[in-house]
């Protein structure tokens, strides 16, 4: 089982919501089932600082990370019209399996605005994201 909590610390064992645990498939890793929480509460985090996703294009820049991934996957869960930046192209099918409406590999060919904007990459992206949104 993994535990997706956002507070607290590390312990052997812990008392938690069962609401906040989920079984593993069988045979998975153990340490690598351990990670999953991580970029799932970060991208968590950041969904729902934009309130109701419901029917708005939503940008994901980075969508090819772990944060990424779990970004799309969250939002396209929650009504939002994932539009995905991923330069790997072989990415692109896998990340509209997990939910993304559209997926490029630059900005440059986004052209309907943006409700908000989820960027794991930072740096001149972020400016490029920013020129995205909808006033």
């Amino acid at each position: 089982m993994i535990f997706l909590g956002s507070r607290g610390g590390w312990a052997q064992m812990r008392s938690v919501p069962t609401a906040t645990i989920a079984v593993t498939p069988n045979g998975a890793d153990p340490a690598l089932m351990s990670t999953i929480p991580v970029p799932v509460t970060s991208a968590l985090r950041a969904l729902r600082g934009l309130g109701s996703l419901l029917g708005r294009r939503l940008l994901v820049v980075g969508a090819n990370s772990a944060v990424g991934a779990a970004a799309v996957q969250l939002a396209a869960r929650s009504g939002a019209h994932v539009v995905a930046i991923a330069r790997d192209q072989a990415a692109h099918e896998r990340i509209k399996q997990l939910g993304a409406a559209e997926v490029h590999a630059t900005m440059d060919t986004v052209s309907v605005p943006v409700f908000a904007a989820v960027d794991v990459v930072g740096g001149p992206h972020l400016v490029a994201a920013y020129s995205l949104l909808a006033p």
